[in-house]
């Protein structure tokens, strides 16, 4: 609760923390105050008392205030000589430090000095100029270090050799190079060459060779307009490899000059009806809600052309037969079977067929016949020709392209279904077994029979 024993306890500890650090705080300001140290305060430059003290200076030792101050010494201002010193000179004294002449005995000195010191010792860790080396090891002597340039002149009375006198006494025959550029001779003696003369001189080859052709500077490069980067083009995605075409089976080859028979289904072997017909005819079979009615003696001529596919007699054609239709296959494949007794034959369904142009419906079809015989699968056409094929079929409007290929034959309708006296099926079969016999055709060109001899119906 808020007003709890606990409450108060913590409230009243708060009070006394305040009033602690208020206490602590005040007491703390005096001490800070006392502890701080007074910095020292720099002290100022009196001009006065420096401008008393040099006046009290220049009184003492009696100098001028207002006189300019001395100019300052060089080191390398000429210290004055002494009279001795002059004299000597002009008597042509050595002047050579003591400690840097030849110790010799008392008896070899010839000098008035009167003055013996030992020999010196050669210089030893001394820094010696490369011109100098020589000076470590000898003493005395023209070259000699000792003394300097002015020894050599005290003592020759000579000045020593230029450049150009020891230039001047090489022999002619020396190989040398030009002289550099920056070399500019002062004031010569007379005989002196000049610098014209000797880098005449130095360029020449001894041996008297021409100099080498100057070289042929290259020509001039031209800068050329960098030609633009084509953008990169995209990668095209990789192709699938192309599967190879399987060469197509060759063509059987055929014993006994074969016919091939290729007979239309609806309208030439049998009628198809979505409905059961109302007659004495019963339908061969039933399949996809459809009824197939066969034609009189369709059944037999099957029969009789899968007969001649396997006959061996002499002077009769063998037969390759075949159903050639409009329908799809799995609407034909059942009257199909009841047709041959379930014997299984190929079957050249829809697709081997090519629309009309001309005709009066939209799914009006025309025989595709090259697209029969080069098939592979089904293959039983495959190979044959026009010499050699005979179509069965109930509409010559199918087969305008190669009329002379087809047996046309009245097309079974539900009216003939109902009579039951159609017999078109045995002059079909009769006109094939004389084509098959090859004693009766004069050619073994199908086309010539059907030609000369057509297919007359109810003249047996």
């Amino acid at each position: 609760m808020p007003g709890g024993k606990f409450a108060k306890a913590n409230r009243a500890k708060r009070e006394q923390k305040a009033a602690a650090a208020a206490a602590g705080a005040t007491d703390a300001a005096p001490a800070q105050t006392q502890n701080r140290r007074k910095k020292p305060q720099p002290k100022k430059k009196d001009p006065w008392a420096a401008a008393l003290a040099k006046a009290r200076q220049a009184a003492s030792t009696g100098a001028d205030l207002a006189a300019p101050p001395p100019p300052p010494t060089s080191p390398l201002t000429k210290a004055p000589v002494s009279a001795g010193a002059a004299d000597a000179m002009n008597e042509g004294l050595d002047l050579t430090p003591a400690w840097m002449r030849t110790k010799v005995a008392d008896d070899e000195d010839d000098t008035d000095d009167g003055v013996s010191l030992p020999k010196p010792k050669p210089l030893k860790n001394a820094k010696i100029l490369p011109a100098h080396q020589k000076a470590a090891s000898t003493v005395g002597g023209e070259d000699s270090w000792q003394g300097g340039s002015w020894t050599w002149l005290a003592q020759t009375g000579q000045r020593p050799p230029t450049l150009m006198e020891r230039l001047a006494q090489l022999p002619e025959s020396l190989p040398g190079g030009p002289v550099p550029d920056y070399f500019v001779p002062g004031p010569g003696f007379e005989g002196e060459e000049t610098a014209e003369e000797l880098r005449e001189r130095f360029s020449k080859d001894p041996s008297g060779a021409a100099p080498p052709p100057h070289p042929v500077p290259p020509p001039p490069r031209v800068l050329q307009k960098p030609k633009p980067t084509p953008p990169p083009q995209p990668t095209p995605p990789p192709q699938p490899k192309a599967r190879p075409v399987p060469k197509p089976p060759p063509v059987p080859i055929r014993q006994g000059n074969p016919v091939l028979v290729l007979a239309d289904m609806n309208g030439t072997l049998v009628h198809r009806s979505k409905t059961r017909l109302s007659c004495k005819a019963e339908p061969a079979c039933e399949a996809n809600k459809t009824f197939y009615y066969a034609r009189p003696g369709a059944k037999d001529l099957i029969q009789f052309l899968l007969h001649a596919a396997r006959t061996t007699e002499e002077g009769r054609r063998r037969v390759v037969f075949a159903f050639y239709t409009s329908m799809r296959e799995a609407n034909a494949r059942p009257i199909a079977d009841y047709l041959t007794g379930g014997r299984r034959v190929d079957i050249y369904e829809r697709k081997f067929n090519k629309a009309d142009p001309t005709g009066e419906n939209d799914y009006d079809t025309m025989r595709d016949l090259p697209s029969v015989w080069s098939s592979v699968k089904p293959s039983s056409a495959r190979g044959f020709t026009a010499e050699n094929t005979v179509v069965i079929d109930d509409t010559l409007r199918k087969m305008r392209e190669l009329p002379h290929n087809v047996l046309v034959v009245p097309p079974f309708e539900e009216d003939a279904v109902k009579k039951g006296t159609d017999d078109i099926m045995d002059y079909v079969k009769v006109y094939l077994d004389m084509l098959l016999d090859e004693e009766v055709q004069e050619s073994p060109d199908v086309r010539e029979t059907l030609k000369a001899r057509p297919l007359r119906l109810g003249f047996l």
